[in-house]
């Protein structure tokens, strides 16, 4: 090392020099931290003050937590990640030169706070029935080092609000025919974040079918019938079988997300045709054998009775009377109408005497029961009739009281009122629903028809109204699923809109006991098309 000279030693002659000996760095003042001790903030630290020999002195600053190495986070300054909230920081200096190195610490910060979320990342927004919207969205990147306690999706225009603590949001009380898009705020500890960006846009307009995403889910082959669980978990879809007509036909269980309305496939039973008791305890089916199943309330999952079926021939449409006392079914081919009593207890079904009759008319197609239980309507396809029945609350004994007899017309399918008060038929020959009241003794009286626009509206199809009463749809075979507003005073209906999903065969139709959510079998393409009532 050469010596260095400046004054100190007097050599003679008026020359001092003075000698330094080599020496590594010696801190005088220990580095400091300042900044914001902060989730996301940064903070810098100094090198402190040292002194050395020689003084080309280098500086190195590692970031520490609690005494420990901080893996990367080297540099002098430093952005504080959110995994660092509740640990108390340091930084440690390493000085130097030519002849070594020496380290000091910075005297430990406090706690590091939490800060603010980041925005959430926005996702797909789709119309949602009952006049709302349904906001999907990601957690943010970075929670701000606290946990997210809400999140706030908000529409645009109107500034409509909703909280939920999960993706996706339901922002509802949307206007109609008016668009709309949303931004998603988080909420912690410290506050809200940014908002998100803004959504797609979505127009809503009351009461139009909207397909869910997914718009269709597969099912058993040749869907026919549907019946929806009265709790609203699960959805039951009849088929005719491998090949229509065979007399055996199967049931798929559908569970349904009670959020979204999407259905996922389950488990497959045996039997065409499908009711489900009124207590959603049982389910029965059809085809060669009335078979009878306990279901799982939580899941759907269905069981065999014992015994697990009573014999019978094609049964296809199943109906059960409102108090949950009798079973009905028809067997177009055979043109038999059975009748059952049923246990509420066991859910066991017993052939009442007599088991069945003939129907008076060919080929019985479609029945419905009054919401009274009183009265029974039937359907004869091929004589073209109507028929009216009567039941007895008491023994179940079914009892026919008169035909309504079409001889320009072909009655299909039928749907009555919430209130019991008026009657529906579709007619496939002339492309109309025709409007009945319904008296005191089940006689009907024609108030008007109206036309549906179809050339494919026959037996197959089908007719269903809502819960609340105000809509009632018709599925056709050229894939179109008609809506009609519907007037609970008169009964009078009013055309609203076409939906046309695909090409395949539409036939049942199944609602949500909200009215909310509509599903229809495509038995062309063995699936099931899903829909929200915006």
């Amino acid at each position: 090392m050469p010596l260095q000279i400046g004054k100190g030693i007097n050599i003679g002659k008026g020359i001092n020099i003075n000698i330094e000996y080599p020496s590594i760095p010696e801190n005088l003042l220990l580095p400091i931290i300042t900044g914001t001790v902060q989730c996301r903030d940064t903070i810098q630290s100094s090198t402190g003050i040292w002194q050395g020999v020689p003084y080309q002195i280098s500086y190195d600053c590692q970031w520490q937590r609690a005494d420990i190495n901080i893996d990367g986070a080297i540099g002098f300054i430093y952005t504080i990640p959110s995994s660092e909230v509740g640990q108390n920081l340091r930084s440690k200096i390493t000085a130097t030169n030519e002849t070594g190195n020496a380290v000091a610490y910075s005297s430990a910060t406090i706690s590091v706070m939490p800060n603010i979320p980041l925005a959430p990342n926005i996702g797909t927004a789709v119309p949602y029935p009952g006049h709302a919207g349904l906001v999907n969205f990601t957690p943010p990147i970075d929670n701000g080092g606290a946990t997210i306690t809400q999140y706030t999706a908000i529409s645009s225009p109107s500034g409509i609000v909703s909280i939920g603590t999960i993706s996706p949001i339901i922002v509802s009380g949307l206007a109609d025919n008016t668009t709309y898009n949303f931004t998603v705020i988080a909420t912690n500890s410290v506050g809200n974040s940014l908002p998100s960006l803004p959504s797609n846009s979505i127009l809503i307009i009351y009461d139009t079918l909207a397909p869910l995403d997914p718009a269709t889910v597969s099912c058993i082959s040749y869907p026919k019938y549907i019946q929806m669980s009265s709790d609203n978990i699960s959805v039951y879809i009849a088929g005719l079988g491998i090949t229509p007509g065979d007399g055996i036909g199967n049931t798929q269980l559908m569970s349904r997300n009670t959020l979204t309305g999407v259905l996922t496939p389950g488990a497959i039973y045996v039997g065409s045709g499908v009711a489900e008791s009124p207590d959603a305890k049982f389910v029965y089916t059809g085809g060669n054998s009335l078979h009878q199943y306990s279901r799982n309330i939580s899941t759907g999952n269905l069981t065999s009775l014992s015994p697990p079926s009573i014999a019978s021939a094609g049964l296809e449409e199943i109906i059960i009377s409102p108090d949950g006392k009798n079973i009905y079914g028809i067997a177009p081919a055979s043109n038999w109408f059975y009748q059952y009593s049923r246990n509420l207890t066991t859910g066991l079904a017993t052939a009442l005497s007599p088991n069945k009759f003939i129907t008076n008319g060919a080929y019985p197609n479609a029945l419905r029961i009054t919401p009274n239980g009183q009265y029974i309507y039937v359907v004869c396809q091929q004589d073209f009739i109507l028929g009216l029945y009567q039941r007895n609350s008491t023994t179940g004994i079914v009892t026919w009281v008169r035909n309504y007899t079409y001889a320009n017309g072909h009655p299909s399918k039928i749907a009555i009122s919430p209130s019991g008060t008026y009657l529906y038929l579709t007619d496939g020959t002339n492309h109309v629903i025709r409007i009945y009241s319904i008296g005191s003794t089940g006689l009907l009286t024609f108030i008007s028809s109206i036309s549906t626009g179809l050339s494919d509206l026959n037996s197959d199809g089908d007719i269903e109204i809502t819960s609340d009463g105000t809509l009632l749809y018709v599925s056709s075979l050229s894939g179109e699923i008609i809506s009609y507003k519907r007037n609970n005073s008169t009964g009078l209906l009013t055309y609203f809109s076409t939906t046309t999903s695909g090409d395949g065969f539409k036939m049942g139709i199944g609602i949500s006991t909200d009215s909310n959510f509509i599903y229809v079998c495509d038995y062309t393409y063995g699936q099931v098309d899903q829909f929200g009532r915006t």
